[in-house]
């Protein structure tokens, strides 16, 4: 069934990888206002992955024993790298690591509103992301996401693998001959050569095998596929957008 999924998936899969945006990023300016935008799907994804860790694994007091110890594994493999990564030899998440590097490039103002937003807690979620400081083209994406959490852990799940941890070579690599354009941007190559050494060699497969896992009829591998598109889907949506702006 995976083989299936990866098969309906490659038409999307091929118009990430062809899209437009990559060429219309030239020059730092440009660069600043990507990183600017896609920073909030950075911290969106961590809703992916702490809402898993907690379904799969017991984050309650007293504990207890979780169904599948396996799952738990997977989930807890993948929240230590991407929560707590050692990157320049200092333990880092990869949204803060992210952030810093759009700060060295002057592209972080707002992103501080949202930070301070986000610490107070004042907000629920629902409100906290159609702020007026988050672009209205990153809004719909973030949306998606916050539905998702609502289904099931097998759909979920599935965002997680198709839409996130084995999508990212599709999406960084073409980024990667940026590394020419400064030294100021250094950060944000070494922040995409890690996650594709991390989700492209080890998180994906990780992903993928929790999907497995959790699908138990073949009704769980229909919503697993239609939660996959509809991934992919809002993702070229946000690719669309941005690539307007720097048009």
């Amino acid at each position: 069934m995976i083989n299936d999924i990866h098969t309906d998936l490659l038409p999307l899969r091929q118009q990430l990888k062809d899209h437009a945006l990559y060429s219309l990023i030239r020059s730092t300016d440009q660069l600043r206002v990507f990183m600017a935008h896609h920073i909030y799907s950075v911290w969106d994804f961590m809703n992916l992955l702490k809402t898993l860790q907690q379904q799969l694994t017991c984050l309650t007091v007293p504990w207890h024993p979780v169904r599948s110890v396996e799952n738990a594994r997977l989930i807890n493999e993948i929240v230590l790298e991407e929560e707590s990564d050692m990157i320049e030899g200092k333990p880092t998440s990869h949204f803060l690591y992210y952030y810093n590097a759009l700060q060295s490039l002057g592209g972080a103002d707002d992103v501080a509103l949202f930070l301070t937003d986000l610490k107070s807690s004042k907000l629920a979620y629902s409100d906290l992301i159609k702020q007026s400081y988050i672009p209205q083209c990153v809004r719909p994406f973030l949306e998606f996401t916050h539905q998702t959490l609502q289904q099931s852990p097998a759909e979920i799940a599935a965002v997680f693998a198709f839409g996130r941890e084995t999508l990212v070579p599709v999406l960084f690599e073409p980024l990667l001959g940026l590394a020419d354009l400064s030294l100021s941007v250094k950060n944000f190559i070494q922040y995409l050569e890690r996650h594709i050494e991390l989700d492209g060699e080890v998180h994906g497969n990780l992903a993928e095998k929790m999907v497995i896992n959790l699908c138990q009829s073949d009704s769980d591998w229909d919503l697993v596929k239609k939660a996959a598109r509809g991934a992919l889907q809002s993702r070229i949506k946000l690719w669309d957008d941005i690539a307007e702006l720097l048009n």
